[in-house]
């Protein structure tokens, strides 16, 4: 299987997932993302096979297709959702929107299941020395204001939206910016902040918790979102954050929660949820 829709392929990888279930025989199929989940319920359901689930970790209801296509994959979910004998989720916004926005699935079958996540080195002092570095290695000092994004370059990601703050944020003087991550979208970055001097896009590293360290916030500039990891692991870093609010980002609002209708912002006590502006974003 691959994410885009490749018919052939796609069905190469169904008969596989048939067989494979024919050998095994199990009592529980457990299935994760749009593709995967309807080959492997379809699959399970014609092997009666006695137990079916599939988990949310976001959807692409929104922000991922057009009108056209959107409406085929709600009528897939909705008769997938037939077939689930329970469908898990990882936050009550996203049962909210599933059963009440985009009626996907009943309420009675769904349950909420939260990411796990060792944060335990989150939490933890990170080496002054090493992070001094790690800022001088991007180029940054201290008398910088380090924002930190942090996922797959891709489309849902927005980095347009990243790119135009970027951009206007080159007013701000102290303002800097630490990209890590790549994807699809990375060439797409890279063209629309070239001639930016304010940011350095590191890649993909496994340094995390020195890398939140040395930024002073986090950004999510995402269409849609399930629950943020990068966001998670800021906040575990003590870092607050300034995100796009869509999906699952409301979540991790934590109190005291007001909207600021002026503004069109909401203010939490860890961070800003905003609209996808980039106005919104840098006020």
């Amino acid at each position: 299987m691959s994410r885009p829709v490749r018919f052939w392929s796609d069905f190469l990888a169904f008969l596989s997932i048939v067989r494979i279930l024919r050998r095994e025989k199990p009592d529980l199929v457990h299935t994760h993302t749009a593709k995967a989940g309807t080959l492997g319920r379809v699959a399970a359901t014609l092997l009666r096979v006695p137990v079916r689930v599939h988990t949310y970790h976001g959807h692409v209801f929104h922000g991922y297709f057009g009108p056209i296509q959107t409406r085929i994959w709600l009528a897939i979910e909705r008769t997938l959702n037939k077939i689930t004998t329970r469908t898990v989720v990882i936050s009550e916004s996203q049962a909210e929107e599933l059963v009440e926005k985009y009626q996907v699935v009943s309420r009675p079958r769904v349950r909420t299941i939260r990411n796990g996540y060792d944060l335990s080195q989150f939490a933890r002092s990170a080496d002054a020395g090493k992070v001094r570095n790690l800022r001088r290695e991007f180029g940054f000092d201290d008398s910088h204001f380090v924002v930190m994004w942090a996922g797959r370059m891709v489309p849902i990601k927005n980095v347009e939206l990243l790119a135009k703050i970027v951009s206007e944020a080159q007013r701000s003087p102290r303002l800097r910016f630490l990209v890590i991550g790549g994807g699809t979208d990375r060439n797409k970055l890279e063209a629309l902040t070239a001639g930016c001097s304010n940011i350095h896009i590191a890649g993909w590293r496994k340094d995390m918790h020195e890398l939140w360290a040395a930024a002073d916030v986090g950004l999510v500039t995402s269409r849609n979102e399930g629950t943020p990891s990068a966001l998670i692991e800021a906040m575990a870093s003590g870092k607050a954050f300034v995100a796009t609010n869509v999906g699952g980002v409301i979540d991790l609002a934590t109190p005291p929660i007001e909207a600021d209708p002026s503004f069109r912002v909401i203010r939490a006590g860890n961070g800003f949820l905003t609209p996808l502006e980039v106005g919104r974003m840098l006020q």
